[in-house]
């Protein structure tokens, strides 16, 4: 037994518990700058309450939200919120509350969206964003919105903004108009707003703003977030989604299980809400680290597509296996041959510090020149220099 659950398929990125050893993993879309030392001294001085049950109900974290968010604009309540272990517990959450019977996914997309709604027994249509676009929806609105008007028995629409895996936001008026359609279809609008937290200007992709601006002509959109990826705490698990329609907000809290946030993560949560000035420096480093790599992958002849979020989506069009290559070399990077829509050839990569880029351009580097020559020495030497 334990022989095959070892040969189980690794689906995401982030798998350093191999046989191989990674030096550095470009394979997982967490802030290169590390935890807040302010989240990590709440996560430590929360040690006294490991030993009783978190609160289910997360009545701490839902109103620091509201408080957090109506600091913002708007109006909103505890009742908005509901809170989870990270937003991938919580779109399986929806899927097994709801019930959607006919959803719309983006292709290509985050792969749990397929499997969360295909456990609640939802059939999928797909909607191939055109690579020419840069995998937009947006780029190609009447087309994208013509697909959703004619989608009969349509239940649900989801996308990730930005976009995992190529990084790529919509903008708030874009997804004003996806969600009145929406609205006459009686359909769901889910919007995935992990990686928001890297976009310059946030609020203005932000489907809240929409949320919190026109409460009863959005009441039917749900919006998911996460401190994970911008805070560094994968390990810890926080997330919450918003919605104004408090009914399915309910219905969700009936198919939670009980105690999906652990004390520390919440403590890690509360800590998070006081770090916007960490979140928006991250985000304009980013970004500027971002166009960095991005031309050197240019440079190497790798064909980048466009990105707001801190990881890029880039392609070559050889034999070359880039993440085999790289992984022998001790570096980690995420092979998007699963993903709906992409295959092989595809290969996404976060956005790490200047001389951890660095580090991997050289080796892309390498493995370019190997092509040519047929060599595929796999000296691992020290790419953290």
């Amino acid at each position: 037994m334990s022989g095959e659950v070892c040969r189980l398929e690794y689906r995401h990125g982030g798998d350093i518990y191999g046989t191989d050893e990674i030096l550095l993993d470009f394979s997982v879309n967490t802030n290169p700058f590390g935890m807040p030392e302010g989240i990590r001294k709440a996560v430590i001085a929360s040690s006294d309450s490991w030993e009783r049950y978190p609160d289910s109900l997360c009545r701490k974290l839902r109103q620091g939200l509201a408080d957090y968010y109506g600091m913002r604009g708007g109006q909103w309540d505890c009742g908005d919120f509901i809170c989870g272990n990270g937003a991938s517990d919580l779109f399986y959450t929806m899927a097994l509350a709801l019930r959607p019977r006919r959803a719309i996914l983006t292709a290509p997309s985050f792969a749990e969206y397929e499997r969360a709604l295909r456990l609640g027994g939802c059939g999928i249509e797909w909607y191939a964003t055109c690579e020419a676009q840069g995998f937009s929806p947006e780029a190609e609105e009447d087309a994208f919105f013509s697909f959703v008007e004619r989608t009969d028995g349509l239940s649900l629409v989801m996308l990730g903004n930005p976009n995992n895996p190529n990084g790529l936001a919509v903008s708030l008026e874009w997804l004003s108009r996806l969600a009145d359609i929406c609205r006459e279809k009686g359909a769901l609008l889910a919007v995935d707003e992990c990686f928001n937290w890297f976009v310059p200007e946030r609020e203005r992709y932000s489907a809240l703003a929409l949320l919190g601006r026109e409460e009863e002509r959005f009441a039917h959109v749900l919006v998911f977030q996460a401190f994970t990826k911008i805070y560094a705490i994968p390990g810890l698990r926080a997330g919450y989604a918003v919605c104004k329609d408090h009914a399915v907000l309910r219905k969700m809290e009936e198919s939670r299980q009980p105690w999906s946030l652990s004390a520390p993560a919440e403590a890690a949560a509360l800590a998070a809400l006081k770090e916007d000035a960490y979140a928006g420096w991250t985000a304009r480093e980013t970004a500027i680290l971002r166009e960095e790599l991005a031309a050197g992958l240019r440079r190497l002849g790798f064909a980048v597509y466009p990105s707001a979020a801190n990881y890029l989506l880039f392609r070559r069009r050889d034999a070359v296996d880039y993440a085999a290559y790289l992984r022998k070399r001790g570096i980690l990077i995420r092979s998007c041959a699963n993903y709906q829509g992409l295959g092989e050839g595809y290969y996404r990569v976060s956005v790490r510090r200047r001389k951890e880029n660095e580090a991997l351009l050289r080796c892309l580097r390498e493995a370019v020149k190997g092509a040519g020559s047929g060599s595929d020495r796999a000296d691992k030497q020290d790419v953290r220099r």
